[in-house]
């Protein structure tokens, strides 16, 4: 032997399981962290909303400021 106690294939199994949960949970904590919350009304930012936000910036010819997510206007036509 190698000087290591035997431990059942049951136990191993669970103890695999439970250290594969506790990785989903700290990655699923990490992801929840890193979403950008608006500051107006500290509603989560849906994606889609971003994308339509740039959208319709760009076609208004503004430049989209990516971390403050709004948009740039573009000078007013003399």
């Amino acid at each position: 032997m190698d000087g290591r106690p035997h431990v059942p294939r049951s136990q191993r199994l669970r103890l695999c399981a439970a250290r594969l949960v506790t990785l989903l949970c700290i990655g699923t904590a990490a992801l929840a962290s890193c979403q950008p919350f608006r500051a107006d009304n500290t509603a989560v930012m849906a994606p889609s909303t971003d994308f339509a936000d740039y959208d319709a910036c760009v076609d208004r010819g503004g430049r989209w400021l990516i971390h403050a997510h709004r948009c740039k206007e573009p000078p007013a036509p003399p």
